[in-house]
């Protein structure tokens, strides 16, 4: 299990918010609330999907923690109605999370349970055959597929994550990034001198670059956003512009890489607190067996 306000940092601001926080309340399965049922189980996060204003909502909460429920998420501004986030407090549990005005429930859906999933096995290790690592390999070949150019998926420093087949056409500044796992720095600052980085990052619109020094051939570059975060790029090696239908194609793969980049980073800050705590754990076994040997009986 997580604690609510370890769940709802690891997928960001830009999606959640905390408005009430529950104590330690650990959170183990996620359920939609249904007009009338119990409000939840114990330990489950509670979306209130079809909650539009306060009356439903404090109706939610008062059930929610009835049933011992971890938290309550609301949509916006419903979450951060000053008379439901005073029931809460007056509560004491279940928390209250509040679901951004601009997201999307599925999406927070498919990113919560792909969380709570890892969280609830840290030691698997690789995410497996079907996880978000080796979709985003899937995802890469289908936007070279798209454009009929090979692509890589780069994160915001410039790391690359996946890649398309067919990067035999490419250019050795590619090779390189492929070789590498990450752009090289004369590279880097080719494309930072034309304002690309600066491009992507402020806004969601493609960027088209021309050929560039030491047989650098052109790219098409479709920024990765989220809850306006960037959090990386589609990068085409393209040898004429690409049409605008193909280009709005990449975009709609762009928004479903957004979705696994994020489930990806939530994994992994899931298991860095996982293992920390772990730590913890064990750093206090230490010190209540001493003094003495560890493990000894103090009374012997």
């Amino acid at each position: 299990m997580i604690a609510v306000t370890d769940l709802v940092d690891s997928l960001g601001s830009g999606f959640l918010r905390t408005v009430v926080a529950a104590g330690n309340a650990q959170v183990h399965d996620v359920s939609l609330a249904e007009p009338g049922d119990a409000g939840g189980r114990p330990g489950e996060l509670v979306l209130g999907v079809g909650v539009t204003d306060a009356a439903d909502a404090l109706a939610l909460l008062e059930r929610a923690a009835a049933a011992q429920a971890a938290g309550v998420v609301l949509k916006g501004p419903v979450a951060g109605d000053t008379k439901v986030a005073r029931a809460a407090r007056r509560a004491a549990g279940p928390a209250l999370v509040e679901l951004r005005p601009h997201t999307s429930w599925a999406h927070v859906v498919w990113l919560l349970r792909g969380v709570l999933d890892h969280a609830s096995a840290p030691g698997a290790g690789a995410f497996g055959a079907s996880g978000p690592h080796n979709d985003l390999f899937a995802l890469a070949d289908k936007a070279a597929e798209i454009i009929d150019a090979p692509v890589t998926v780069e994160d915001a420093q410039s790391r690359v994550l996946a890649y398309s087949a067919r990067q035999d056409t490419t250019d050795p500044a590619r090779v390189s990034t492929i070789v590498g796992r990450r752009v090289p720095p004369e590279t880097l600052t080719h494309f930072r001198a034309s304002g690309v980085f600066r491009r992507l990052a402020r806004s969601a619109d493609p960027v088209w670059t021309p050929a560039g020094p030491d047989g650098t051939l052109p790219r098409l570059i479709v920024p990765v956003r989220a809850g306006g975060e960037w959090l990386g790029s589609i990068w085409a090696v393209v040898k004429s512009p690409v049409a605008p239908d193909r280009i709005r194609e990449l975009t709609d793969v762009a928004s479903v890489i957004a979705l696994h980049l994020l489930r990806v980073r939530a994994e992994a800050g899931i298991a860095r607190r996982v293992s920390a705590g772990q730590l913890r754990a064990a750093l206090r076994e230490g010190t209540a067996s001493a003094p003495g040997e560890p493990g000894a009986d103090p009374a012997s």
